[in-house]
């Protein structure tokens, strides 16, 4: 297939299956005369009309991430995505990574079969460190680099509300790391997820997953939730053939509580724990021919977490939220062990002291201890580090022009045992023009703040005979590295032109400032590790510069009351320059790591009473850099609902190739091949 024609192919992919489906969808019998469930009976999983539900919803829909204010998706003044509940169970993804494809402007790529590379507009890496992830405002990334494992992220789909997805910088009222993005996953209040729910399957990759669910009441006004989880998954393809030993097997429990306690005053309390392993492979260097070593052995990997948080209601102009939670996770391979404990607290109080103006301001501290084990290739001087973090933001939502015209301004203030303080504004407007189109805009500074990877690292890359002896090239952190800067400019529209299509663009430009490069070293003798050896240092420094800009459209279209086209479309350039005293060659690798173009289309459609079909495409550009061929990941779902508390899935995966490459050059793990797969699963509620 020529990579030229991929991102073609994969729309007409979508266009051919979907052309025969509305024919069939506009034949079928209306939803209204279906027959509803008795009392009690559970809710059906289908949609009743995806018309109706599904555009109007994403209209009205409420998000938070944006202004930490509950407000409609049309009128937020950002470039927002909703993946929704249904999204989720429509698209028959696994797992929350792999449900991220579905958002314009956000690159994904799967490493091997645990790993993948995930950002925003740029920058991606297995360890990307310019996008904040939460899991209801528990914050997830590791302080060790500023990244996310994102093979612990791991929760029941069906209890996830929502995941909204910021391409753009959050740092005013998320704080540092919300360089390129925000990731704000949201579950369901446990008064949404009574009863029970249980789902088993398997397939040819996926060699068995379960999850089981109950939730119940604890007297009139409390709700509660348990559940359990566990999946096997095969190891991937090596691309020289033969299997890899990156198998996966994790298990997960976890719970919630919601009370409301009086009229004014509600309590949740959640918390999550895991265990599991996954297999590793790569290579070493050894100070000896053949001067490398192949290695395999099993990460072990375990973790919990618990939250509270307790909000009030003053009166309809005042509000305030407390909330603390503690995390802690461990990671072990080989000699290496990584440990961090995480103390978080945050009050935030929301108030309308004027008709025309609505005031979010709060206080937070976060406290993180982190340890790292580890000798040959990682290893970090100190070993530990115990990190405060004090931050304070205001922010002011002025109505210029009734509901029409919104101003938000503010900013956060954070100070950190690195850099001190960091201020980081925004100012954002939205004009909603009329009730099917809106106008937005917003200017923000935001920064990346070093993380212990920055300053204490020591990463031995190769070793190589040198001058009649020994030598190894390694990287270094560096104690007077800087903080990474973002000036972002942003502009948005949304329109829905007819009652069957909404759409979504933004565009952006990004101008980077004091970005980590690798400068070489002179070079210096090293008596042990025997033998005596030359070490060739790179060492961080902050000689990058440059910017990005890019385009992003979403849109959904509804042309019968049972189907459904989603569609989206990202362009992305990348242009980085050194500065006068530099030569680092990094930023070569960075411009040409992530996709310049990619294209998603999905179509749901309800084929019969009973019966759904959904088929996702995506066309990922080429990785120069990464000798990455342009790709297209075709997926399809058939699901049978027999009554409705049972559904039945049969599912594919990677159904135009065999299998692919979706990235070449990670930071510790050995790329693998993607193999195409098929799933049979079982879900049943009662």
């Amino acid at each position: 297939m020529n990579p030229r024609n991929t991102k073609y192919y994969c729309l007409a992919i979508c266009f051919a299956i979907a052309m025969p489906l509305a024919r069939a969808a506009s034949a079928q019998e209306p939803a209204a005369s279906r027959p509803a469930g008795g009392a009690g009976a559970a809710k059906p999983v289908q949609s009743e009309d995806m018309t109706q539900v599904s555009l109007e919803d994403l209209m009205t829909m409420e998000v938070s991430s944006v202004s930490k204010q509950k407000e409609k998706l049309s009128d937020a003044a950002a470039a927002i995505f909703v993946i929704t509940n249904e999204d989720l169970r429509r698209s028959g993804v696994r797992s929350i990574p792999e449900a991220l494809r579905m958002v314009p402007g956000l690159d994904l790529a799967r490493i091997n079969a645990n790993s993948w590379a995930i950002s925003s507009r740029g920058f991606n890496d297995q360890f990307s460190n310019k996008m904040l992830v939460l899991v209801d405002g528990r914050t997830v990334y590791t302080g060790l680099f500023s990244g996310v494992y994102w093979d612990v992220q791991d929760y029941p789909l069906n209890d996830i509300d929502r995941i909204e997805v910021i391409r753009g910088p959050g740092g005013t009222l998320w704080g540092s790391n919300a360089v390129n993005g925000v990731i704000n996953i949201i579950t369901k209040k446990a008064a949404d997820t009574q009863g029970g729910f249980v789902q088993v399957g398997g397939g040819s990759e996926d060699h068995g997953f379960g999850t089981l669910r109950y939730g119940g009441k604890l007297g009139e006004n409390s709700y509660y939730r348990i559940y359990g989880k566990y999946f096997d998954k095969d190891g991937s393809r090596l691309i020289t053939g033969g299997e890899t030993p990156d198998d996966w097997h994790l298990g997960r429990g976890g719970f919630r509580t919601d009370t409301n306690i009086s009229k004014e005053d509600a309590l949740t309390v959640q918390g999550d724990m895991y265990r599991g392993s996954e297999g590793v492979f790569g290579s070493r260097p050894v100070l000896a021919p053949p001067f490398a070593i192949p290695f395999t052995d099993n990460t072990t990997v375990e973790g919990e977490n618990v939250l509270a948080r307790w909000e009030h209601t003053n009166s309809k102009t005042s509000d305030f939220a407390v909330q603390m939670y503690y995390d802690t996770m461990m990671r072990s391979e080989r000699a290496d062990e990584v440990r961090e404990n995480t103390l978080d607290f945050d009050f935030q109080h929301h108030i309308r002291p004027l008709t025309d103006h609505s005031i979010l301001w709060g206080l937070g501290y976060r406290l993180k201890d982190t340890f790292f084990d580890g000798v040959n290739p990682i290893s970090f001087h100190p070993t530990h580090r115990s990190k405060n973090l004090e931050s304070g933001f205001v922010q002011d939502t002025i109505n210029l022009s009734g509901e029409k015209l919104k101003l938000t301004i503010g900013t956060k203030l954070e100070v950190n045992e690195y850099t001190g303080l960091e201020v980081q504004p925004s100012a954002r407007i939205a004009w909603n023009v009329n009730e099917k189109n809106t106008l937005w805009a917003a200017v923000s500074r935001a920064v990346r703040t070093p993380a212990p990877v920055d300053r204490d690292l020591r990463v031995n890359l190769s070793a190589f005979p040198f001058g009649g002896g020994v030598a190894e090239s390694a990287v270094f952190g560096n104690r007077d590295i800087k903080a990474e800067e973002l000036i972002a400019y942003e502009i948005g529209y949304r329109t829905k032109p007819s009652d069957s299509l909404f759409i979504d663009i933004a565009a952006f430009f990004n101008s980077y400032n004091h970005l980590r490069s690798n400068e070489q070293g002179a070079p210096f003798a090293e008596a042990t590790p025997a033998p005596a050896h030359s070490v060739i240092p790179l060492v961080f420094q902050n000689n990058l510069s440059g910017y990005a800009y890019g385009i992003e459209v979403a849109a959904n279209w509804t042309p019968a009351e049972r189907l459904r086209f989603q569609g989206g479309y990202s362009f992305l350039n990348i242009e980085l320059h050194r500065s006068a005293n530099s030569n680092d060659t990094s930023y070569l690798t960075i411009e040409g790591s992530s996709p310049e173009n990619q294209v998603f289309g999905r179509v749901s459609a309800d084929v019969a009473r009973n019966v759904e079909f959904d088929v996702m495409a995506k066309y990922v550009d080429r990785l120069p850099e990464q000798s990455i061929r342009g790709y297209v990941k075709l997926d399809a779902r058939i699901a049978w609902h027999p009554s409705d508390n049972i559904e039945i899935i049969l599912g594919a995966v990677n159904l135009v190739d065999t299998t692919h490459r979706e990235f070449g050059t990670p930071t510790i793990e050995t790329p693998s091949l993607m193999e195409r797969a098929v799933y049979a699963a079982l879900t049943i509620r009662f």
